[in-house]
C-alpha cells in the first residue's frame, strides 16, 4: 500500500502530486467504512484509508465523522434522501478545497470483492440496487421497466408496456394493466375488473360471480347451482344431480390419467430400449424412478372411482339411471332424428362431396329443422372429417339437434342413436293374444317360453291349437333377435337373453322398455368397468416392491433384491444365482409389472369412455325463472320437463312433455291433456270432454254426450247395488244386483242382475231375474207380458166377454 510518505517524496513517482507537500488531496481518495453509528444520528460515517494512514480512522474534523452526499435534502426540516451504507463498503471521499481534514463521502466503489448484483447490466440497460437485507430495486431504461423486491416476498413490477403489480410470498396479486383492467388474486380465488365493466370473481372449488358490462350478473356454485340476474328476467337453477356429481367425479379421475398412463408405458419401453444400447444403469434408474413414481400415482386415484361406481350402483337403480336418459331419448324420437339418422347414415356412406351430404341431408329435414343448417360451418366440417364417416354423422347430429347436442349426447354417445326409432318400433309391435295370463308373464317365464317351454301360458282348460301358441313364440323369437340385432356391439356383448327377455316384458305389459335399455345399459357399462380399476389397484400393490428395488439398484446387494424379487408377481421363482448386479433384474421386474398394466390401461380408457358416455354428466335441478309479468318454473333445463307458469291473469301446470296441463285463469280453469282430454270450469258453466264425449252443466242446464258406452253403478261397501248403462247399440240399461262388487270396464258385461229397464230403438223392456224371469216389452209390435202379446190377449178377452154378453143377453130368467 503506498504511504502518504512516499507521495510527499519529489524523487519518487508517486511525489509527483507537489500538492501532498502542501497537506492538499487533489480529487479523491479511495477509503473504507469503519462505522456508521453516528451519534448525532447525521448518517455521517467513519473511514480509513492505507493511502494516507493504515488501520486508523481518517481524523475528519473534531470527532472523526466524514459527511455523506445524499441525493437530496429538505430545507429546514426534516427528511430527505439517506443512502443505505454499511461497514467495510468501498467509498470514494474528498476534501473540501483537497483538506484532508473536510472530508465527504462522494460514491461507493464496487470492485471484484465487492461487486454489483448479477440482476444488474449496464450493457442491457439494467440498473438499480441489491441490499444485504435482500431488497433489489431493479430498472430497465430499455423498456422503463421496473422491479422492487423484498426479502418477505413482496415484488411490485411495473412493465414496459405499463402494467402495474404487487405480489406476496403467498401469491396474493394486484395488476393493474395498461389496458384499465384491474387483477386481484391469490391461491384459492381471483378476480378481474374489464375495461368494458365486467367484473369477474372465481374460486379454486369453481364457484363464480360474473357482472357483465350490460349489468347481467351470473352467480354460480362448485356444483353448477346458478342465479342469474338479467335486465329482463332472473333465474335460478338448481346444482348438478347427485348422478351427475357422481360421474364428473369419475371422469375427472380417469379420463386423463388412463390415457397419461398409457404414454408412461411407452417411456418405460423406451428408456429400457435405451438401457440395452448403452448399459447407462444411473440414466436408466432416474428415468425409472420417476415414471414408476407418476404411474403409482395414477392408479392409487383408482379406488376413489370405483368408490363412485359403486355408489351409483348401489344408489341408482336402471329405471332410475334410464329415467335421467330419457328427456334425451323423448327429444331425439320426437324431433325426427331417430328415424332421419339411418337415412343420414346411407347418405354419408356413399362417400359424396361434403356439398352433396348437406344438400341430401337438408331435403330430409322437416322446416323446423332446416334453418338449423350452417352450411359453410358444416361443409368445412365434413370435409375435415372425410375419412371419419361416423364423426361425419355426429357432426350433422350436432349441428341439427332441436335443442343442441347437449339433449342428446348420450343417445349418441351410447351408439344408440342408428336404431333407437327401430328399437321403439319393435317395442309398440309387441302384443300379448288374449289367452295369455297376463300374471304369469315374468321375464323368467317369457324367457323359458321362448327358449321351448309352452307349457308356461297353456293352462288346464286351454282349447287352443299348438299352431298359436307356435305363432306367438316364433314372434317373440324374431322380436328378441331383431332388438339383439338394434344393439351397438359393446352393448350385445353384455347384455344376456335375460335381459332382452325383460325388456319385452316390459314391452308387453304396458312398461316403458326404452328407458329400461338406457339405464341396464349404463349399469352394464359400469360393471364391465370395475374389474380393470380392481386389476389396476391389484397390480398396483407390485409397484412399492418395485420402486425399492430401483432404489437400491446402485447400492443394495442381491439378497436384499431376492426379497423384494419375491413380491413381484411371476418373478417370484426367478434365478438370481448367476446375477451379481442388483440393476441386471431391473428390466425383467419393470417388464413384468408394466407387461400387465399395458393392456389394462387401455381397456380402462376405452370402458371408461363408454360408461361417461351413458351416463348424464351435466344434469341439473329444478330452475326457477322470474320476469316482469311471469314466474316459471321446470323440474329441469329440458324444455320437455314438467313445468309451471304463473302471470298476472293465469297459472299453468305442465306434466313431462307437455302430455297434460293444470291451467286456471280469472274465467276458467282447467284440466287437460295433450290427447284433447279436458276438466274445465268457467262462467257458469263446468264439465269435461275428450274426443270420445263430453259433459257440461251450466245455468241453463246440462247436457252428456259419448261416442261409445258409458255405465254409472252406485254400490254399498256391504250389499246390493244398482247400475245404469248407455250403449250405442244396445241402448239404454238401468239395473239392480244382488252384491257390490263390479268392474266399471267390464260394464257391458255385469252379471249377478235383479232386476232391469232397457229402453233401446222405440222398445222397453222391463225384466226381473229373481224367482224365474218376469217380464214385460214394450215394442212398436206391441206389448208383451211373460211373452205373450197383449193387445191379442185383450182382443181374445174382449171377444170372449162379447160372446159371454151375448149369451146372457139371450137368457130369458123365469
Amino acid at each position: 500500500m503506498v504511504s502518504l510518505e512516499k507521495l510527499a517524496r519529489p524523487d519518487l513517482v508517486e511525489g509527483r502530486f507537489s500538492n501532498f507537500q502542501e497537506n492538499v488531496i487533489p480529487g479523491w481518495i479511495p477509503a473504507e467504512i469503519t462505522s456508521i453509528d453516528d451519534p448525532k444520528k447525521l448518517g455521517r460515517v467513519k473511514v480509513r484509508s492505507d493511502l494516507i494512514a493504515e488501520n486508523v480512522d481518517l481524523p475528519n474534523d473534531d470527532d472523526g465523522w466524514v459527511w455523506t452526499g445524499e441525493n437530496y435534502t429538505v430545507n429546514a426540516a426534516t427528511g430527505g434522501s439517506h443512502r443505505l451504507l454499511t461497514v467495510g463498503s468501498q467509498v470514494a471521499v474528498m476534501g473540501m478545497l483537497g483538506d484532508p481534514r473536510k472530508l465527504i463521502l462522494i460514491a461507493c466503489i464496487p470492485n471484484f470483492v465487492d461487486p454489483p448484483s448479477p440482476e444488474l447490466d449496464r450493457s442491457q440497460g439494467l440498473y438499480g440496487e441489491q441490499t444485504p437485507g435482500g431488497v433489489y430495486k431493479i430498472r430497465q431504461d430499455n423498456d422503463a421497466s421496473a422491479i422492487d423486491a423484498y426479502p418477505h416476498g413482496i415484488v411490485h413490477h411495473i412493465s414496459g408496456a405499463g402494467d402495474v403489480s404487487t405480489q406476496t410470498k403467498e401469491g396474493a396479486m394486484v395488476k393493474l394493466q395498461s389496458n384499465g383492467t384491474v387483477i386481484n388474486q391469490n391461491k384459492t380465488a381471483s378476480g378481474v375488473l374489464s375495461p368494458d365493466g365486467t367484473i369477474q370473481w372465481r374460486n379454486a372449488a369453481k364457484g363464480s360471480s360474473i357482472l357483465d358490462k350490460d349489468g347481467n350478473w351470473n352467480i354460480q356454485s362448485q356444483n353448477q347451482s346458478a342465479l342469474k340476474l338479467g335486465a329482463s328476467d332472473a333465474l335460478i337453477e338448481g346444482p348438478r344431480t347427485d348422478l351427475a356429481t357422481m360421474v364428473n367425479s369419475i371422469g375427472q379421475n380417469l379420463t386423463g390419467k388412463l390415457g397419461k398412463a398409457e404414454n408412461l408405458l411407452s417411456q418405460v419401453n423406451g428408456i429400457l430400449g435405451t438401457f440395452q444400447n448403452n448399459g447407462n444403469a444411473n440414466q436408466l434408474l432416474q428415468n425409472l424412478s420417476q415414471v414408476v413414481g407418476e404411474v403409482d400415482g395414477i392408479i392409487k386415484s383408482f379406488p376413489e372411482s370405483i368408490s363412485a361406481i359403486n355408489q351409483i350402483k348401489s344408489q341408482f337403480s336402471a329405471t332410475d339411471l334410464g329415467e335421467s336418459l330419457m328427456q334425451q331419448a323423448e327429444t331425439f324420437l320426437k324431433s325426427g332424428l331417430g328415424k332421419l339418422t339411418p337415412e343420414f347414415r346411407k347418405i354419408i356412406q356413399q362417400g359424396l362431396p361434403a356439398d352433396e351430404i348437406i344438400a341430401k341431408v337438408t331435403n330430409l329435414l322437416p322446416n323446423d329443422l332446416k334453418s338449423k343448417i350452417n352450411t359453410p360451418e358444416i361443409k368445412s366440417i365434413l370435409q375435415g372429417l372425410s375419412h371419419h364417416p361416423e364423426m361425419q354423422e355426429q357432426s350433422l347430429l350436432e349441428a341439427i339437434a332441436p335443442e343442441g347436442f347437449a339433449s342428446i349426447q348420450n343417445i349418441v354417445g351410447m351408439d344408440l342413436h342408428g336404431t333407437l326409432a327401430q328399437t321403439q318400433n319393435l317395442f309398440e309391435q309387441a302384443t300379448i293374444p288374449n289367452w295369455v295370463n297376463v300374471n304369469r308373464l315374468s321375464p323368467e317365464n317369457l324367457l323359458g317360453f321362448m327358449e321351448g317351454d309352452t307349457s308356461l301360458f297353456k293352462s288346464d282348460d286351454d282349447i287352443l291349437g299348438n299352431l298359436q301358441i307356435k305363432n306367438w313364440q316364433g314372434e317373440l323369437q324374431e322380436q328378441a333377435s331383431k332388438l339383439t340385432s338394434f344393439l351397438p356391439d359393446d352393448l350385445q356383448k353384455l347384455f344376456q337373453k335375460q335381459d332382452i327377455a325383460e325388456l319385452l316384458q316390459l314391452a308387453l305389459t304396458g312398461g316403458n322398455p326404452v328407458q329400461a335399455l338406457l339405464g341396464k345399459a349404463a349399469l352394464s357399462f359400469a360393471d364391465d368397468l370395475l374389474p380393470e380399476l380392481l386389476g389396476g389397484v391389484g397390480l398396483g400393490g407390485a409397484i412399492a416392491p418395485l420402486q425399492k428395488l430401483i432404489g437400491i439398484a446402485g447400492t443394495g446387494d442381491i439378497g436384499d433384491a431376492l426379497s423384494l424379487v419375491k413380491e413381484i408377481p411371476g418373478l417370484s421363482g426367478l434365478d438370481l444365482g448367476g446375477i451379481s448386479n442388483v440393476v441386471d433384474v431391473i428390466p425383467q421386474a419393470v417388464s413384468s409389472v408394466f407387461g400387465g398394466l399395458g393392456g389394462l390401461f387401455g381397456k380402462g380408457k376405452k370402458k371408461t369412455n363408454r360408461l361417461l358416455n351413458a351416463l348424464n354428466q351435466d344434469a341439473k335441478g329444478g330452475v326457477l325463472r322470474v320476469t316482469n309479468n311471469l314466474v316459471e318454473a321446470a323440474a329441469s333445463k329440458n324444455a320437455l320437463s314438467a313445468k309451471m307458469v304463473i302471470t298476472g291473469s293465469k297459472a299453468a301446470l305442465t306434466a313431462v312433455n307437455g302430455l297434460s296441463e293444470v291451467y286456471a285463469s280469472g274465467a276458467k280453469a282447467s284440466l287437460s291433456s295433450l290427447g284433447g282430454s279436458e276438466i274445465f270450469a268457467h262462467g257458469g258453466n263446468v264439465g269435461f270432454s275428450s274426443p270420445h264425449g263430453k259433459l257440461n252443466i251450466g245455468s241453463g242446464g246440462g247436457g252428456w254426450f259419448s261416442k261409445g258406452m258409458m255405465a254409472m253403478r252406485i254400490a254399498q261397501d256391504i250389499g246390493k247395488s244398482a247400475g245404469m248403462v248407455l250403449h250405442p247399440k244396445s241402448g239404454v240399461s238401468l239395473a239392480s244386483f244382488e252384491d257390490s262388487s263390479f268392474d266399471i270396464d267390464e260394464a257391458d258385461n255385469w252379471g249377478n242382475k235383479t232386476a232391469e229397464i232397457t229402453v233401446d230403438e222405440g222398445s222397453v223392456i222391463i225384466r226381473s231375474h229373481l224367482g224365474g224371469k218376469h217380464s214385460i216389452d214394450i215394442t212398436p209390435h206391441g206389448i208383451y207380458i211373460e211373452g205373450y202379446r197383449i193387445s191379442e190377449y185383450l182382443i181374445n178377452f174382449h171377444n170372449r166377454f162379447s160372446a159371454i154378453e151375448e149369451q146372457l143377453t139371450g137368457l130369458q130368467l123365469p
